[in-house]
């Protein structure tokens, strides 16, 4: 119900953010919010969400955005990189903890069902428990696992792999991902697509539906 989603969001702007952080207003914290509901799964920095907005300090917006994650509203992945300072300095990207919620607190013009599909495998990642970052270098990864300080994991999210061109990107974004970490084999997460690649060095690539993916 559209309407308790509003009433839903509202309710954790005001009682979770406004009331608990004592902030003078709650415009500025929705400005945040709206800017990021608007371009979930999208790369991010404190200056380019500053400029967007009329809250000219990237400190207040690192500030809000703490908060929107201590309410589990939002969760931020970080670039993986063996410095931790390039670490923080990386473009960050942005999900929210349900898709149904961000399409009611967002602005779009279209049904998004790539980044919905990439949002749900986060929300499920993160209901694993585990540690996530991105991967990108010459090219990008959606996710990477890290355990015991190592990458064990790779995962790639893409609606279908039917266009010629969306493959190309996405395999040779989970390849670069898997290369870099040493690892034999990779997710790509579709909507209702199965698949099993093998390479000719023996790297395994593996296409799964997100359901079944969900359900192992």
């Amino acid at each position: 119900d559209p309407r308790y989603l509003r009433e839903l969001y509202n309710d954790i702007i005001f009682r979770d953010l406004v009331v608990r952080n004592k902030l003078p207003s709650e415009k500025p914290i929705k400005e945040v919010t709206y800017y990021l509901a608007s371009n979930f799964t999208h790369k991010f920095t404190y200056q380019s969400i500053a400029k967007a907005t009329k809250i000219k300090s990237p400190e207040t917006i690192n500030a809000y955005i703490g908060y929107l994650e201590e309410c589990y509203l939002v969760g931020v992945l970080t670039k993986y990189d063996h410095k931790v300072g390039e670490q923080i300095k990386s473009p960050k990207k942005v999900y929210f903890i349900d898709n149904g919620l961000v399409s009611q607190v967002g602005f779009s013009f279209s049904e998004n069902l790539g980044k919905k599909l990439e949002n749900a495998v986060y929300i499920e990642l993160r209901r694993r428990n585990l540690e996530l970052f991105y991967f990108c270098d010459s090219s990008e990864c959606d996710f990477v696992v890290r355990e015991n300080g190592s990458i064990v994991q790779a995962y790639q999210v893409t609606v279908s792999l039917k266009d010629p061109k969306t493959r190309k990107r996405e395999e040779e974004g989970l390849l670069a991902a898997m290369k870099a970490f040493g690892l034999r084999e990779g997710t790509i997460i579709t909507l209702d697509e199965s698949e099993e690649k093998t390479l000719p060095d023996g790297m395994v690539l593996h296409v799964m539906p997100f359901y079944r993916w969900c359900l192992k």
